[in-house]
């Protein structure tokens, strides 16, 4: 019986926080984790489901693979229970490609709403979708959205660096060619010319809330320097603020520097006050509070 290369718990965990314990599904976006009857669970109906197979007889199954790659968050892909098995009944319809994609933009739409709430359009408005809320932001630097269109994958929807389109998923392309229209009834959107459309002021305010500062938070602690990662991972090189540090040892004569700020994350050193050179660790640490904002 061959061995199967399932997922460490770790990479469980990272898959469903990456995606906000949502299904990755873009036709479902279930929440996968909730309240049990007794106060002191919890009920989940979550599973990291393998995009390439994890034994020789698995769906989508790649030879070329690793072990350490196969069991890696790289292929792995948050989903309810119900998509997970339906996205194995049918391999030919859902392949690497299209769960990549599925993937990529559920990570994307997480990221986008990451610290905001839905916004309100007001009691007798519906809310935002999330299709909706990703093409405002996007757009939200230039106020350009374009639809786009070719004979090979027909129409779609693109805003700022991005483009909406799935080439292995017809699906998705029509949800967000919905959402555009949408936004041209909400009058967050006006045609220009030809397939240009522009945000309207209001799509404008609409669109930097959404996109307002700040975009991430966290807590963590430096012994000499160490990478800190921004947990999903931004879309932009942001502007990172410390605060509230606490010191132990000798932070009296010591100092925190931020460097390598990305999209990634950003690396923190203990450094001395007066000669700026890296503490030998263990002499100082510091716990912080982090703030990551857009940058001006």
């Amino acid at each position: 019986m061959a061995m199967r290369d399932d997922f460490p718990p770790s990479v469980k965990k990272g898959l469903a926080a990456r995606v906000g314990y949502q299904c990755s599904n873009p036709s479902c976006r279930a929440f996968t984790s909730g309240p049990h009857s007794d106060p002191a669970k919890s009920v989940s109906i979550g599973e990291a489901a393998h995009i390439s197979g994890a034994s020789p007889n698995g769906p989508r199954y790649n030879p070329a693979l690793s072990r350490h790659e196969r069991r890696g968050i790289e292929n792995g892909i948050w989903l309810c229970r119900i998509c997970a098995r339906i996205l194995d009944t049918d391999v030919p319809k859902y392949t690497e490609s299209v769960l990549r994609h599925w993937k990529h933009s559920a990570e994307r739409g997480a990221s986008i709403r990451l610290g905001k709430a839905r916004r309100s359009l007001g009691p007798t408005v519906q809310p935002l979708r999330e299709e909706e809320e990703e093409i405002l932001v996007a757009a939200a630097d230039r106020g350009q959205v374009l639809v786009l269109s070719s004979e090979q994958t027909g129409k779609w929807v693109a805003a700022g660096s991005f483009d909406f389109l799935n080439e292995a998923d017809p699906e998705a392309n029509a949800r967000y060619l919905e959402a555009f229209e949408s936004l041209l009834g909400r009058h967050f959107l006006r045609h220009d010319e030809g397939n240009l459309y522009v945000l309207t002021p209001n799509g404008f305010e609409i669109a930097r809330e959404l996109r307002a500062r700040p975009v991430q938070k966290g807590v963590a602690t430096v012994t000499g320097s160490e990478w800190v990662m921004f947990e999903p991972p931004l879309q932009f090189r942001a502007r990172v603020r410390l605060n509230q540090i606490v010191w132990r040892g000798r932070g009296d004569i010591c100092d925190l520097e931020i460097t390598d700020v990305s999209a990634a994350g950003f690396r923190v050193t203990v450094k001395n006050k007066r000669t700026g050179e890296a503490e030998i660790p263990g002499w100082a640490s510091a716990t912080f509070n982090w703030t990551a904002e857009l940058p001006d």
